[in-house]
């Protein structure tokens, strides 16, 4: 029904862009973080993060609704994922989700058990800590209208300094202005992560959960993927060395999620 790569799907009264690639028989939503930069400008970046799973799973790679309004929490934005699956025909699925997406992730899992079958929350967080409000300054940043400032400040948070030594002089490619998110929307995006808490309702997750953390995150802090598996009492896998980038900088870091996606997304 749908192409690889870019689609684009009516749910109620409005269209989602997509991403899909793969076609195992597994259904594969993986729920990006906040970003500026929208889902039609990520096609190829996302069927890289795509090949490990591809054979075994069909994934998905869902936009955020259009136009929503201030005060739009991540429990909303998990309901507009069930309405997406909905959509799709996706009766159940494994959800991976990164950053924001990992709290999404978290309600999908509390408030629609029958859809999640197995979960992987990484770099994310399930209650309000200091940390998560650097998001605040990427909004100012984005809100003085440079973004090549904006988006070179998100990548020097994120990456370890190993990282930025090799990748110092990378330019920061320019991106057509339709393909980048409204600041207003940014914003209440941003709003939804710093308010952002699951953490009292996480007892209700019955699924298989993987959490994933790096000890250098500066926008969640790798104290709270500690945290989110400390209460779940499941599986958590901690990077050292790396932060909120580590599931783009370990290179063995999709192969490792699919291991343990083979052995609990039956």
């Amino acid at each position: 029904m749908f192409a690889q790569g870019l689609n684009t799907v009516k749910i109620k009264d409005y269209e989602l862009p997509f991403i899909k690639f793969g076609h195992g028989e597994k259904n594969l939503i993986m729920i990006p973080g906040l970003s500026y930069i929208m889902i039609p400008a990520q096609v190829e970046r996302r069927k890289g993060f795509s090949a490990p799973y591809a054979e075994e799973f069909t994934c998905y790679y869902p936009e955020r609704r259009p136009n929503i309004t201030p005060g739009y929490t991540t429990e909303q934005m998990a309901e507009d994922i069930f309405d997406f699956c909905e959509v799709l025909g996706i009766k159940e699925a494994c959800v991976q989700g990164f950053s924001q997406g990992g709290m999404i992730t978290q309600w999908l899992a509390i408030n629609h058990p029958e859809l999640v079958k197995a979960a992987v929350m990484t770099v994310t967080l399930s209650k309000p800590n200091d940390s998560i409000r650097e998001t605040e300054n990427w909004t100012n940043l984005l809100k003085q209208q440079d973004d090549e400032a904006a988006l070179k400040y998100m990548r020097n948070i994120s990456y370890s300094d190993e990282w930025l030594e090799i990748h110092e002089n990378d330019p920061v490619d320019p991106v057509a202005q339709e393909h980048c998110r409204a600041i207003d929307q940014y914003e209440i995006m941003s709003d939804a992560c710093i308010s952002h808490n699951a953490f009292d309702r996480l007892h209700e997750i019955k699924c298989p959960v993987l959490v994933n953390g790096g000890w250098k995150d500066h926008v969640v802090s790798g104290q709270a993927s500690v945290e989110i598996a400390s209460e779940l009492k499941c599986d958590l896998h901690m990077y050292a060395k790396l932060g909120h980038g580590l599931y783009e900088e370990d290179k063995n870091y999709h192969a490792r999620v699919f291991d343990w996606l083979q052995q609990n997304c039956a």
